[in-house]
């Protein structure tokens, strides 16, 4: 994940249009993109894949739990939840920005 998206990613974390933790699992019904750290436990890492596959949720998982918690301004992070499908179809298209 680039410098670019991970920068976005935190200012809509801060702008409270992304949830982290157990935020999540009360209001997955209104998630649109669903980032998992590469390094996440397999349990959570499962859990949110197969909740995502359900209901359609794109999911990314190139990113480590120290990169994505760096944007965030915490530690670690093992799942991040986009809350808004404008700024999922922003994130998704600077992905098809930076692909090579």
């Amino acid at each position: 994940m680039s410098k670019d998206e991970l920068g976005f990613i935190g200012l809509l974390y801060r702008g409270h249009q992304a949830l982290i933790g157990k935020e999540i699992k009360t209001a997955f019904a209104g998630i649109s993109l669903l980032v998992i750290a590469s390094d996440a436990s397999p349990r959570i890492a499962e859990e949110f894949v197969e909740r995502a596959a359900k209901r359609g949720i794109p999911v990314l998982r190139d990113i480590t739990k120290a990169d994505l918690g760096s944007a965030l301004g915490r530690s670690e992070v093992s799942c991040l939840a986009i809350t808004t499908k404008k700024a999922s179809e922003s994130l998704l298209a600077k992905r098809k920005g930076n692909a090579i």
